[in-house]
Protein backbone atom coordinates (compact mmCIF):
# COMPACT_ATOMS: atom_id res chain seq x y z
CA UNK A 1 0.00 0.00 0.00
CA UNK A 2 1.33 3.42 -0.97
CA UNK A 3 0.23 6.62 0.76
CA UNK A 4 0.88 9.98 -0.87
CA UNK A 5 1.68 13.18 0.98
CA UNK A 6 -0.92 14.08 3.58
CA UNK A 7 -2.66 10.74 3.24
CA UNK A 8 -4.77 12.08 0.36
CA UNK A 9 -4.21 9.05 -1.85
CA UNK A 10 -3.89 5.39 -1.00
CA UNK A 11 -2.90 2.83 -3.59
CA UNK A 12 -3.05 -0.91 -3.01
CA UNK A 13 -1.21 -3.06 -5.52
CA UNK A 14 0.73 -6.29 -5.73
CA UNK A 15 3.66 -6.21 -3.33
CA UNK A 16 4.50 -9.91 -3.23
CA UNK A 17 3.89 -13.01 -5.35
CA UNK A 18 2.52 -14.89 -2.36
CA UNK A 19 -0.32 -16.14 -4.59
CA UNK A 20 2.18 -18.07 -6.73
CA UNK A 21 2.18 -20.99 -4.31
CA UNK A 22 -1.58 -21.72 -4.44
CA UNK A 23 -1.58 -21.24 -8.21
CA UNK A 24 1.28 -23.70 -8.66
CA UNK A 25 -0.44 -26.25 -6.46
CA UNK A 26 -3.66 -25.84 -8.43
CA UNK A 27 -1.86 -26.18 -11.76
CA UNK A 28 0.20 -29.29 -10.91
CA UNK A 29 -2.72 -31.71 -11.42
CA UNK A 30 -3.67 -29.86 -14.60
CA UNK A 31 -0.18 -30.19 -16.07
CA UNK A 32 0.05 -33.85 -15.08
CA UNK A 33 -3.28 -34.47 -16.76
CA UNK A 34 -2.10 -32.58 -19.85
CA UNK A 35 1.06 -34.71 -20.05
CA UNK A 36 -1.01 -37.86 -19.83
CA UNK A 37 -3.25 -36.61 -22.60
CA UNK A 38 -0.28 -36.06 -24.91
CA UNK A 39 0.79 -39.70 -24.49
CA UNK A 40 -2.73 -41.09 -24.68
CA UNK A 41 -3.41 -42.28 -28.22
CA UNK A 42 -7.14 -42.36 -27.50
CA UNK A 43 -7.38 -38.60 -26.84
CA UNK A 44 -8.33 -36.56 -29.93
CA UNK A 45 -6.04 -33.69 -30.89
CA UNK A 46 -8.74 -31.04 -30.60
CA UNK A 47 -9.30 -31.93 -26.94
CA UNK A 48 -5.59 -31.61 -26.15
CA UNK A 49 -5.44 -28.22 -27.89
CA UNK A 50 -8.57 -27.04 -26.08
CA UNK A 51 -7.17 -28.15 -22.73
CA UNK A 52 -3.83 -26.46 -23.40
CA UNK A 53 -5.59 -23.28 -24.50
CA UNK A 54 -7.64 -23.28 -21.32
CA UNK A 55 -4.48 -23.51 -19.20
CA UNK A 56 -2.75 -20.71 -21.13
CA UNK A 57 -5.78 -18.39 -20.86
CA UNK A 58 -6.20 -19.15 -17.15
CA UNK A 59 -2.57 -18.49 -16.27
CA UNK A 60 -2.45 -15.39 -18.48
CA UNK A 61 -5.56 -13.92 -16.87
CA UNK A 62 -4.18 -14.58 -13.39
CA UNK A 63 -0.93 -12.80 -14.30
CA UNK A 64 -2.93 -9.80 -15.56
CA UNK A 65 -4.92 -9.70 -12.33
CA UNK A 66 -1.75 -9.73 -10.25
CA UNK A 67 0.18 -7.17 -12.31
CA UNK A 68 -2.56 -4.76 -13.48
CA UNK A 69 -4.99 -5.07 -10.61
CA UNK A 70 -4.94 -2.30 -8.03
CA UNK A 71 -7.18 -0.21 -5.78
CA UNK A 72 -6.78 3.58 -5.60
CA UNK A 73 -8.58 5.75 -3.02
CA UNK A 74 -8.47 9.52 -3.45
CA UNK A 75 -10.67 12.59 -3.10
CA UNK A 76 -12.89 11.40 -5.96
CA UNK A 77 -13.65 7.96 -4.57
CA UNK A 78 -12.31 4.45 -5.04
CA UNK A 79 -10.98 3.33 -8.42
CA UNK A 80 -10.77 -0.39 -9.06
CA UNK A 81 -8.38 -1.53 -11.79
CA UNK A 82 -9.03 -5.12 -12.79
CA UNK A 83 -7.22 -7.26 -15.34
CA UNK A 84 -8.97 -5.63 -18.31
CA UNK A 85 -11.47 -3.11 -16.92
CA UNK A 86 -11.45 -0.03 -14.70
CA UNK A 87 -14.25 1.38 -12.54
CA UNK A 88 -14.52 4.38 -10.22
CA UNK A 89 -17.00 4.62 -7.35
CA UNK A 90 -17.47 8.13 -5.99
CA UNK A 91 -17.67 8.52 -2.22
CA UNK A 92 -21.38 9.41 -2.33
CA UNK A 93 -21.99 6.08 -4.15
CA UNK A 94 -20.19 3.99 -1.56
CA UNK A 95 -22.37 2.78 1.29
CA UNK A 96 -19.67 0.89 3.16
CA UNK A 97 -16.29 -0.84 2.89
CA UNK A 98 -16.09 -4.23 4.57
CA UNK A 99 -13.65 -7.08 5.04
CA UNK A 100 -15.05 -10.54 4.35
CA UNK A 101 -13.39 -13.55 5.95
CA UNK A 102 -13.31 -16.72 3.87
CA UNK A 103 -14.48 -19.72 5.89
CA UNK A 104 -12.39 -22.88 5.76
CA UNK A 105 -9.55 -21.17 3.86
CA UNK A 106 -6.58 -23.51 4.13
CA UNK A 107 -2.84 -23.19 3.71
CA UNK A 108 -1.68 -20.17 1.72
CA UNK A 109 -5.13 -19.38 0.34
CA UNK A 110 -6.49 -15.90 0.97
CA UNK A 111 -8.34 -15.72 4.25
CA UNK A 112 -10.03 -12.36 3.79
CA UNK A 113 -11.09 -9.99 1.03
CA UNK A 114 -12.33 -6.40 1.01
CA UNK A 115 -15.39 -5.10 -0.85
CA UNK A 116 -16.98 -1.70 -1.43
CA UNK A 117 -20.78 -1.78 -1.18
CA UNK A 118 -23.18 0.56 -2.94
CA UNK A 119 -26.74 1.55 -1.99
CA UNK A 120 -28.25 -1.08 -4.29
CA UNK A 121 -26.62 -3.84 -2.23
CA UNK A 122 -24.02 -4.75 -4.83
CA UNK A 123 -20.39 -5.13 -3.92
CA UNK A 124 -17.13 -4.51 -5.76
CA UNK A 125 -13.99 -6.46 -4.91
CA UNK A 126 -11.02 -4.25 -4.00
CA UNK A 127 -7.95 -5.84 -5.65
CA UNK A 128 -4.97 -6.51 -3.38
CA UNK A 129 -6.76 -5.32 -0.25
CA UNK A 130 -6.34 -8.76 1.29
CA UNK A 131 -4.08 -10.76 3.58
CA UNK A 132 -1.83 -11.72 0.67
CA UNK A 133 -0.64 -8.13 0.25
CA UNK A 134 -1.40 -6.52 3.62
CA UNK A 135 -0.38 -7.66 7.13
CA UNK A 136 -3.70 -6.52 8.64
CA UNK A 137 -6.51 -5.82 6.11
CA UNK A 138 -9.05 -5.10 8.87
CA UNK A 139 -6.91 -2.34 10.38
CA UNK A 140 -6.16 -0.99 6.90
CA UNK A 141 -9.86 -0.73 6.04
CA UNK A 142 -10.55 1.04 9.32
CA UNK A 143 -7.76 3.51 8.54
CA UNK A 144 -9.18 4.03 5.04
CA UNK A 145 -12.67 4.66 6.41
CA UNK A 146 -11.26 7.17 8.87
CA UNK A 147 -9.25 8.93 6.14
CA UNK A 148 -12.35 9.02 3.92
CA UNK A 149 -14.29 10.70 6.73
CA UNK A 150 -11.63 13.24 7.64
CA UNK A 151 -10.24 14.05 4.19
CA UNK A 152 -13.16 13.55 1.85
CA UNK A 153 -16.28 13.84 4.02
CA UNK A 154 -17.54 10.29 3.55
CA UNK A 155 -20.36 9.32 5.91
CA UNK A 156 -20.70 5.79 7.29
CA UNK A 157 -24.22 5.16 8.58
CA UNK A 158 -26.06 1.84 8.64
CA UNK A 159 -29.42 1.89 6.84
CA UNK A 160 -31.78 -1.10 7.24
CA UNK A 161 -33.05 -0.96 3.66
CA UNK A 162 -29.52 -1.15 2.26
CA UNK A 163 -28.58 -3.97 4.64
CA UNK A 164 -31.60 -5.89 3.33
CA UNK A 165 -30.42 -5.37 -0.26
CA UNK A 166 -26.94 -6.59 0.69
CA UNK A 167 -28.40 -9.78 2.18
CA UNK A 168 -30.58 -10.31 -0.91
CA UNK A 169 -27.58 -9.82 -3.24
CA UNK A 170 -25.56 -12.30 -1.14
CA UNK A 171 -28.33 -14.89 -1.42
CA UNK A 172 -28.45 -14.40 -5.20
CA UNK A 173 -24.67 -14.87 -5.45
CA UNK A 174 -24.91 -18.08 -3.43
CA UNK A 175 -27.57 -19.42 -5.79
CA UNK A 176 -25.45 -18.58 -8.83
CA UNK A 177 -22.43 -20.26 -7.25
CA UNK A 178 -24.43 -23.43 -6.62
CA UNK A 179 -25.73 -23.45 -10.18
CA UNK A 180 -22.18 -22.97 -11.49
CA UNK A 181 -20.94 -25.91 -9.41
CA UNK A 182 -23.72 -28.12 -10.75
CA UNK A 183 -22.92 -27.07 -14.33
CA UNK A 184 -19.20 -27.77 -13.91
CA UNK A 185 -19.83 -31.17 -12.32
CA UNK A 186 -22.25 -32.03 -15.13
CA UNK A 187 -19.70 -31.04 -17.77
CA UNK A 188 -16.93 -33.04 -16.10
CA UNK A 189 -19.10 -36.13 -15.72
CA UNK A 190 -20.28 -35.77 -19.31
CA UNK A 191 -16.70 -35.45 -20.56
CA UNK A 192 -15.63 -38.52 -18.60
CA UNK A 193 -18.57 -40.51 -19.95
CA UNK A 194 -17.73 -39.37 -23.49
CA UNK A 195 -14.11 -40.46 -22.94
CA UNK A 196 -15.17 -43.91 -21.79
CA UNK A 197 -17.45 -44.34 -24.82
CA UNK A 198 -14.76 -43.00 -27.19
CA UNK A 199 -12.07 -45.32 -25.81
CA UNK A 200 -14.34 -48.38 -25.79
CA UNK A 201 -15.28 -47.78 -29.42
CA UNK A 202 -11.64 -47.72 -30.63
Amino acid sequence: MDVCAGGIEREYRRRTWKALGPLALAMVPAFISAMRMTTDHFTPDWLMYAYGGFLVVGIGYWCLVMTRGRTLADQHGITVQRALTRRTLSWHEIYDIRVQFIPKAAGNARKCLAHAYTDDGRRTLLPHVDDWQLPNPVAEIEALRLAATEQWGAVWATRPEVEERILLAAAQRKRRERISVVVVITLVVGLMAWGVVYISSH
